[in-house]
């Protein structure tokens, strides 16, 4: 059995963030019904690349969810939703602050509708109280607001732009995640629904931990104080003859086989110089890897254990050992990419689809609204 089976979850999300959110929940077992507009739905639908029918984006997210088209701004759109939420358990939104509310289906409304509903609105900001709560935003925004971009890049450089979606997906997410989870088990104790205001901003401000640390220790604040952040020569990425490898020998023990394993003991205090020290250890450093294929460093860490990896493009996932034996990425049936999470005693192993838009609407609504005439509100514009 999978821990979320019974649970369903009105999904109104788009693009990434609550997305994910939901993938991960539909892959632990929920029935997750996506509420998309009857003109067009999810943006992330048409956005290239595309895998055969659907953009590339939508297919990872979207995989083992039903499409239920409703146009909210519309009564009869507004009446069957909340039809919808009297038997659900979940509820996901992104949009900002107000937008639900405007449409008479914020939280106060519909928890009078069923009480034990968990309703998670996922925003840049929060449902905060300052001039943050009504603007638009990105995940770039949302980082460099909460001082994680401070931590990338050099005093020389200044900031640079980070290659992943961190307010996206770990203040956004994984946050969203964890706070349903919580509430779930909290409502099988109290019976009672929950709010919960999920801030990709503050959400991903645990990301930012040591760096906030250190600051609150030392002083320091910015990327070159940063002791994580390439400062110190054990902890860097360093380019090989034909690609680039991790050096993260923090402990002493690892340093110290880096230093056998290059023959260089005259190296083995200066694994966290800094300064004009730090400079020439890493210029060093630098020569050293060079010397070597991104092969022969992994056998030399076989041999010295000095935690080395090789910086690996996605080209290389699908035949690494690593991938293959826990295939969190995969490919269908059909050769598209797949997301497999969590892990997998908790996840259903069946390689699930991607909707059509409106692909479940007749079924859904033959099932929470029986009387209802699917071609006449079809007609009409309302699904």
């Amino acid at each position: 059995m999978l821990p979320l089976e019974g649970i369903i979850v009105l999904d109104l999300s788009r693009l990434l963030p609550a997305p994910m959110t939901t993938l991960f929940m539909a892959q632990m077992g929920a029935r997750v019904i996506k509420v998309e507009d009857p003109v067009g739905g999810d943006y992330l639908r048409w956005s290239p690349p595309l895998q055969g029918e659907f953009s590339s984006f939508f297919y990872i997210l979207n995989r083992g969810k039903e499409s239920f088209t409703l146009n909210l701004k519309t009564d009869e759109g507004r009446e069957i939703f909340k039809e919808l939420v009297e038997k659900t358990d979940v509820m996901v939104e992104s949009f900002r602050p107000g937008v639900m509310e405007s449409l008479g289906l914020g939280y106060e409304n519909l928890k009078r509708i069923n009480p034990s509903l968990i309703y998670c609105a996922v925003t840049g900001y929060g449902y905060t109280e300052t001039e943050y709560r009504n603007l638009a935003g990105h995940d770039l925004n949302y980082v460099s607001a909460n001082g994680v971009a401070n931590l990338n890049g050099t005093g020389e450089t200044g900031p640079f732009l980070l290659g992943v979606q961190v307010g996206d997906i770990a203040g956004g997410s994984y946050m969203a995640l964890i706070s349903i989870l919580a509430a779930l088990f909290k409502r099988e104790k109290t019976g009672e629904g929950e709010f919960l205001d999920v801030s990709m901003t503050h959400g991903s401000m645990p990301l930012v931990v040591m760096g906030f640390g250190e600051y609150l220790g030392t002083g320091h604040n910015g990327p070159e104080s940063y002791t994580l952040n390439g400062l110190y020569p054990c902890y860097r990425i360093y380019r090989a003859k034909d690609g680039f490898v991790s050096l993260a020998a923090l402990e002493p023990k690892f340093w110290k086989g880096f230093c056998e394993a290059v023959n260089r003991d005259d190296l083995l205090d200066k694994a966290y110089a800094t300064g004009g020290e730090g400079e020439k250890v890493r210029e060093e450093l630098e020569n050293i890897f060079l010397s070597k294929t991104v092969d022969e460093w992994k056998e030399l860490n076989s041999n010295y254990d000095f935690c080395c990896e090789p910086v690996n493009d996605f080209s290389s996932l699908f035949s690494n050992p690593l991938f293959k034996e826990n295939p969190v990425i995969d490919k269908d049936s059909e050769g598209k990419g797949i997301l497999n999470f969590p892990v997998s005693s908790l996840r259903n192993s069946e390689i699930l689809k991607a909707p059509s838009l409106g692909e479940h609407t007749e079924k859904i609504l033959k099932e929470f609204l029986p009387g209802a005439s699917y071609e006449v509100l079809r007609r009409k514009g309302v699904v």
